[in-house]
Formats: structure tokens, C-alpha cells, sequence
């Protein structure tokens, strides 16, 4: 029988609520879910804007998975590509945060035989990052997962070295689970600069703390042995506003089935 691969992507804009000054859920926009046989599915909305507490100019959200022949150990050998992609533009967090564009995207590839799914994270990114008027850079560990792609493969380069480093310091520490099957979660943060120094917030970590505001936790990564899922931002207010919330989610990946 055919080796079939069942894909497993989606990917998101916003989603969250607030529950004062008013209370209400965001509608989740954009939004789009891949079929497990894969194609194209994509979604936009410009100008959103929820009562002027959180906002942007332009979401977009894209899924796709498609067969293709890539080249293993020199052999042409059958696989299957996926994506999962938001790009969010503009955003505003109550006139404190501003992001010109952030860019949540994972791509996998999956060769027929073989037991492990390559899932990767290059183009994933900040860029006009503000808060308060204040530059922030954020430095994403995206190479890591570049060179270890899969879950073997990480497990493998754990062992010790400078993945291995690098790696504790993005769990903040925590130690990889025994299990071969087991689900973890990491940050790609790897470095919050912050050029011109403020007592306005506090950054820890991936968290930013803003006094009198709430508290920011970017880029954190869910790994699987199949799959990763991506937040660019959550948020956890509390005021003058307050509420949770996520923007720029992406998950994708899937399950092989001889």
C-alpha cells in the first residue's frame, strides 16, 4: 500500500478576550485549518480593530501541504511539504505596544520511509518592535531547529555541547523529557535588547513586564514528535484594561501512516 500522509496545519491571527474596561471575545481572524489531505487554504482581514484596545492593519493567514521528490542521502525520494504561516502588520496593544509586522511561520517535510517529520522555523520575526515609543529587538533562536530539524535530531544534539546550552537556556532550564514521545516547550527568544534603557518595563527571560499595563511572553514553542506550534505574543493585562490573548499562532506537521 502507498505510504499516506496526513497533514495537520493551521494557523491563526488573534484570539483572547478582554474583561474590562468592556468584555467580550476577540473574534479569531484571520483563521485557516488544512485538510488532512492537504492544499491551500488562506485567509485576510485589514483593519481590525477591537474597540481601540487592541488592533492591526492587515492579518494574514496561509496553510498548504502538498506531495513533492525531494533528495535524501543523494536519492531522489518521495515527501510531503507543509506550511503554516501569519503575518500580522501594525499591530497596537492600547497605544503601549506596536510591532510593524511579525512573521509566525513553520515549515515541515516529511520523507516517505522514514519515521521522523523536519519541521522548521527560519523566516520567523519582529520587526518594528516598540513599546512605549521605546525600540525593543528581539533576537529569535531560529538556526537551532535549522540544524536539528527533527525530534531525533534534537534529542541527539542535547547530549551536551552548544545546542545543548543553547537549548537550557531557551527552556529556561528545564531538562528535556525522558520519554522518546514526550511534548515540550521552549521559547525561541533567545535575546531581548532593549538600545536605550528604560524603567518603564522590565524584561525577564521572554516576559516583559510593564508596570500598570500587564506582561508580554513572546515567541514560546510547543515541540512533538510530529509536529511544533508556534505564539508570536501572548498577553496577560491587567490594567487599565484587562484580559488575555494571543496573536501570530501557527502549528503544523502530521502524522505518516503507512
Amino acid at each position: 500500500m502507498k505510504n499516506h500522509f496526513e497533514h495537520n496545519s493551521e494557523a491563526h491571527g488573534i484570539k483572547g478576550k478582554f474583561l474590562w474596561p468592556v468584555s467580550d471575545a476577540l473574534e479569531v481572524r484571520p483563521q485557516v485549518k488544512l485538510l488532512p489531505s492537504g492544499g491551500l487554504r488562506q485567509d485576510r482581514i485589514d483593519n481590525f480593530n477591537f474597540n481601540d484596545l487592541v488592533k492591526y492593519g492587515r492579518g494574514y493567514s496561509e496553510v498548504s501541504g502538498s506531495p513533492n521528490v525531494e533528495t535524501l542521502d543523494g536519492k531522489p525520494v518521495p515527501a510531503d511539504n507543509n506550511l503554516a504561516m501569519t503575518v500580522i502588520e501594525d499591530f497596537n496593544l492600547l497605544e503601549v505596544v506596536e510591532v510593524r509586522k511579525m512573521v509566525s511561520r513553520i515549515t515541515t517535510r516529511y520523507f516517505h520511509g522514514t519515521t521522523d517529520v523536519e519541521i522548521v522555523l527560519a523566516g520567523t520575526r519582529f520587526e518594528g518592535f516598540r513599546i512605549f515609543g521605546q525600540e525593543v529587538i528581539v533576537k529569535l533562536a531560529t538556526d537551532l531547529f535549522l540544524e536539528n530539524p527533527t525530534h531525533g535530531h534534537v534529542r541527539k544534539a542535547h547530549t551536551g555541547g552548544a545546542f545543548s546550552d543553547r537549548f537550557n537556556l531557551l527552556s529556561g532550564g528545564k531538562a528535556l523529557p525522558e520519554k522518546q514521545d514526550a511534548t515540550y516547550e521552549l521559547t525561541l527568544v533567545e535575546e531581548i535588547l532593549v538600545p536605550n534603557p528604560t524603567s518603564e518595563f522590565t524584561v525577564t527571560g521572554n516576559m516583559i513586564d510593564i508596570p500598570h499595563v500587564g506582561k508580554l511572553y513572546l515567541a514560546e514553542l510547543t515541540v512533538a514528535p510530529y509536529s511544533k506550534s508556534l505564539t508570536m505574543i501572548r498577553w496577560d493585562l491587567g490594567c487599565p484594561a484587562g484580559g488575555d490573548g494571543t496573536i501570530g499562532g501557527t502549528q503544523t506537521g502530521g502524522v505518516p501512516n503507512p
